[in-house]
């Protein structure tokens, strides 16, 4: 508390100012609601791709840029009858039904101004999870999510929410905030991105039901032998 009061006095700096700066300069909500940002609230939508669409003759790669800095990502795709599924170098075409996947509000503000909506729940019907992961790499050890949000490795997941140190403090989750080997990161994203996500990054932390008997049998098994044995020190056991 003394720290927090005097820091600022020494430094000639005005706190409350220099944090609500800090937080528009990397592009965070200061309402300190956590909701409507960038980096959450992820959904899917379908939309058509017209004959006269920007869209059309696009790779997915390009079409995934083509809203500028927003993180969206082409999930799969409707070609006739068939559903495939959008690899970075498929090229788009006219009558092409597309499952965009990114924050709610560029979603609607933007991509539906561009494109139609159509309702497709088979093509939008596609398994996702929110899951945590432990980073160990050291490859990514100090980068921003800036950075990490054009590497190959995270496309198709979203990072919902940071934890770092042995208390679990919660990190903001902002364009220039960095990771650090031992913090927990939350994501969004289909199980198979997220696993490929996890063996470059670290370790996979997924909820689960199942136990592993054969595990717990034979701990069982180590502490029943180890607590039979009796070391004894003159008379006493």
């Amino acid at each position: 508390m003394t720290l927090g009061v005097i820091g600022p006095k020494l430094l000639n700096i005005k706190l409350a100012a220099a944090c609500q700066n800090y937080i528009k300069r990397s592009g965070g909500d200061d309402t300190g609601s956590g909701l409507g940002t960038a980096w959450h609230q992820y959904v899917a939508r379908a939309y058509r791709i017209e004959k006269d669409s920007a869209l059309a003759g696009l790779t997915v790669a390009q079409a995934e840029i083509f809203f500028g800095d927003h993180r969206l990502f082409l999930a799969r795709l409707r070609r006739g009858e068939a559903i495939l599924e959008a690899t970075t170098n498929l090229v788009l075409e006219d009558g092409d039904v597309v499952a965009f996947a990114g924050s709610r509000h560029v979603l609607l503000s933007e991509v539906r101004q561009l494109l139609p909506e159509v309702d497709d729940s088979e093509l939008l019907g596609v398994p996702v999870e929110g899951t945590d992961i432990l980073i160990t790499a050291r490859d990514i050890q100090h980068k921003t999510l800036e950075e990490l949000a054009v590497m190959p490795e995270t496309r198709g997941i979203f990072l919902t929410a940071i934890h770092r140190g042995a208390m679990s403090v919660s990190v903001p989750v902002l364009a220039d905030t960095r990771l650090y080997r031992g913090d927990v990161v939350r994501v969004l994203g289909r199980p198979a991105d997220i696993s490929a996500a996890a063996k470059e990054f670290g370790y996979l932390d997924r909820e689960t039901e199942r136990a592993d008997i054969a595990f717990i049998a034979a701990a069982i098994a180590i502490g029943a032998l180890i607590g039979a044995l009796t070391l004894k020190i003159g008379p006493a056991p």
